[in-house]
């Protein structure tokens, strides 16, 4: 396809999903070393020197165990609202500590542990003990915030579910909006390369310290032109504005939601836009058979992406080998849960998103549910990378219920938690 001149590899041939953790693991590692948190032997060179191949599954375990403790840490002493959460639940938070510290330790000594899964394990129970962050709960931003809020750069506010809840307000800091370009810049460079052209075509990215200006910031260091399609409004005159835009700007790649890509199709057919050669969907659930449709139709390349507001607006990304979205895990823990109990799902069941934002500065989150539907997919990527990736968005479940609305006619999908992603994914659910 022609998408793969846009393709990224680092010096070492690794594909950039693990290129990007490796580069930000390093930043970590040289950090504690700074402050004298390393292990008196180091860490083990595997962890330093991945070029060539994905930084083992070890490291990220690791290190995310680490940023676990210090997020403990930051919680109680700056976030009033978790300072709070925390005392009630004192002896849980001082075991999940401890095993976070455990973990790091023994991980970082080069220890070839019998356990480590076992240990995970362990981290991951003691964190499932904690009660969930609701998104009724940061409405009340200032007792979320850490630190002074004269450091805060960017506040969303957003509504809740229906009309009546009480909006929702995130505030990041500057160095929250860089770590989220750099993501979203790593992320598109493997569809799109310098010198050619990339369209946000997402309402409001074109904001200060939106999607587009994101992009822009983290592309434009690689010589990737981006632009933004100002407010586009909804219906027929949106759509018209959009083809426009594509018409005006010939693009190389698109940012564009699922609705916008259908009806791009619906216009162009068979045959792609002049130069288009990838688009990235985002900001609503895709539907597999449009994007496959549309992806042989005009042999383009197309990858999907998970993000939320609540997550600094990434959280997990597709490669060009489709087979699960690859999660940013130095910046995000992902459980995947049974909405109703709130138990533990294990890989390849479907249930609610609940995540960990690991290094988020302004106002980090502690087990946020999502009400988003997926799962964990087991096993290596077939990019060779280890690590677990979410599987594709299934909707929203229903307050209180395990049932799923199905997000592209607002029906309900009769899936349950816990069932297997194909089911749903077929509509072939209990």
């Amino acid at each position: 396809m022609a998408a793969d001149k846009g393709r990224y590899l680092d010096r070492g041939g690794v594909c950039f999903q693990d290129a990007c953790i490796a580069y930000e693991a390093r930043q970590e590692l040289a950090r504690l070393a700074e402050q004298g948190k390393l292990p008196a032997g180091g860490v083990p060179l595997p962890w330093i020197e991945h070029e060539g191949r994905p930084l083992c599954a070890e490291a990220v375990l690791g290190i995310q165990a680490k940023l676990l403790q210090e997020l403990l840490d930051r919680l109680v002493a700056e976030s009033a609202f978790y300072k709070d959460m925390l005392a009630q639940y004192a002896e849980t938070a001082t075991a999940l500590r401890q095993t976070a510290s455990r973990l790091w330790q023994e991980l970082a000594a080069g220890a070839l542990l019998a356990d480590v899964a076992g240990l995970e394990a362990g981290l991951r129970k003691n964190l499932a003990r904690l009660p969930m962050t609701r998104p009724a709960d940061i409405a009340d931003m200032g007792r979320f915030v850490c630190g002074s809020q004269d450091r805060i750069d960017r506040i969303v506010t957003l509504s809740t579910s229906g009309t009546t809840g009480t909006p929702k307000r995130l505030a990041f800091t500057e160095t929250d909006l860089m770590r989220t370009a750099r993501f979203f810049a790593n992320g598109m460079a493997q569809i799109v390369a310098p010198g050619e052209r990339l369209l946000v075509c997402l309402p409001g990215s074109e904001r200060p310290g939106g999607v587009a200006d994101l992009l822009k910031r983290g592309l434009e260091l690689r010589g990737t032109r981006v632009e933004a399609l100002a407010s586009p409004r909804s219906g027929t005159d949106g759509m018209a504005e959009l083809i426009d835009a594509v018409r005006d700007f010939r693009p190389h790649s698109l940012v564009m939601s699922p609705r916008q890509l259908e009806g791009l199709y619906a216009v162009f057919g068979s045959q792609a836009p002049e130069g288009l050669q990838s688009l990235l969907v985002s900001s609503d659930w895709c539907d597999p058979a449009l994007a496959e449709k549309v992806r042989q139709a005009w042999d383009i390349e197309i990858i999907d992406h998970y993000g939320t507001t609540e997550s600094c607006f990434g959280a997990a990304l597709e490669c060009v080998r489709h087979d699960g979205m690859h999660i940013r895990h130095l910046d995000m823990l992902v459980e995947i849960v049974d909405p109703v109990t709130g138990e533990g799902l294990p890989a390849g069941k479907i249930g609610e998103i609940v995540f960990t934002t690991l290094r988020q500065e302004a106002m980090p989150l502690l087990r946020y549910r999502t009400g988003d539907a997926s799962w964990l997919v087991p096993g290596p990527c077939a990019c060779q990378s280890p690590s677990a990736r979410l599987g594709g968005m299934l909707g929203r479940f229903e307050a209180g219920s395990r049932r799923i609305n199905h997000p592209l006619k607002a029906e309900r999908c009769h899936v349950l938690a816990g069932a297997d992603p194909f089911e749903a994914c077929t509509g072939a659910g209990s």
